[in-house]
């Protein structure tokens, strides 16, 4: 019938426990060497409460549901880092936590999840936790990298977390109304899904706090976002202000850099890119499906503000003359010309 460890056994050893293992708090199971234990079978194969230290070494951890981690549960010995694997997903519940460095393995996929409402505290930003699967829950995460999915929350819910880092090869998965706030840096990469729920069409004029920050490093490598019905979305602000804003149809943003203004940056972002067929959601100087010079002239009204987030003709003051003379030229060599002539009427 398994392996049943009460209030102050201990367990310590390398190798495989082929049967059912559950412990209550109080008891210890700590590995000397790689160790697997649970049976694959059940799906109560490895329902632990008590406390369970992987030290530098591999523990596998089998059953045919999410294995239940006690109230500590405690990977790598000082630099060297441990690794805990549960194929069928797992569960760090409220109360609970998972501390330590190493990778915590499992398996990228909503079925086999692993869920953490409780603690997830990496020792340093140099030794993290990182998470290989999918990782869904209302936990708190400090020093922790992903490299396979997040969606936090039950339903949109604020997440508060220290410094945290998508790898290149997460997806970020976030229903429209939940937000990250990360007291550390936030490290960005892989993709970002945008999701809403119930119907909701957000209308020209909306805005929505995905992130804050006390430092940000890295861009996502794409954007997902659902599609509108008589609106369009506007990212200018997302990595300046974590916002994410809905604006009028046919808005146009110069904002081609994405840094969250209308500067001489996107005039050279501009300049490299004319001729191309690229898009704006690249981070091209594209405002309108190709590089071309209707998009120097969104450029020109929107030169020196924000990108406006409803009115897409809201005036914008007129670059002055002598800004005029040298863009104009720059303008000019780009197209080719020699000979065109330049007439400023003030």
């Amino acid at each position: 019938n398994g392996v049943a460890l009460g209030s102050g056994a201990n367990l310590r050893g390398s190798g495989a426990v082929n049967a059912r293992v559950s412990g209550e708090s109080g008891s210890v199971i700590e590995a000397s060497g790689a160790l697997a234990m649970g049976d694959a079978a059940s799906p109560a194969g490895f329902n632990y409460s008590g406390e369970l230290r992987t030290k530098q070494f591999a523990v596998t951890l089998r059953s045919s549901a999410a294995v239940g981690l006690g109230n500590l549960t405690t990977l790598g010995s000082g630099a060297s880092p441990g690794t805990l694997t549960a194929t069928n997903g797992l569960v760090v519940d409220f109360a609970e936590a998972i501390t330590g460095f190493g990778t915590i393995s499992s398996t990228n996929t909503l079925a086999k999840r692993a869920v953490v409402n409780g603690v997830a505290q990496g020792n340093s930003a140099t030794q993290p936790l990182t998470f290989t699967g999918y990782v869904a829950g209302v936990g708190t995460f400090n020093h922790v990298n992903f490299n396979g999915t997040l969606d936090l929350g039950l339903s949109p819910a604020i997440a508060t977390v220290g410094s945290i880092t998508f790898g290149p090869t997460n997806t970020l998965r976030m229903a429209l109304g939940g937000m990250i706030v990360a007291s550390g840096n936030l490290g960005l990469g892989g993709d970002l899904n945008v999701t809403l729920i119930d119907g909701f069409n957000p209308v020209a004029g909306s805005t929505f706090d995905l992130f804050d920050w006390n430092t940000r490093s890295g861009t996502f490598a794409s954007i997902n976002l659902p599609a509108l019905d008589g609106s369009a979305w506007n990212t200018s602000q997302l990595y300046t202000t974590g916002v994410l804003s809905v604006v009028a149809p046919g808005f146009q943003s110069a904002d081609f850099d994405e840094d969250g203004d209308v500067d001489g940056d996107d005039l050279t972002r501009w300049r490299n890119g004319y001729g191309t067929g690229s898009t704006h959601m690249q981070g091209n100087a594209d405002a309108d499906g190709d590089v071309d010079g209707n998009d120097f002239l969104v450029w020109q009204r929107q030169l020196g503000s924000l990108p406006p987030a409803v009115a897409a003709n809201a005036p914008v003051p007129e670059p002055g003359t002598s800004l005029l003379f040298i863009l104009a030229a720059a303008v000019f060599q780009r197209l080719g010309c020699r000979k065109c002539q330049i007439t400023v009427d003030e």
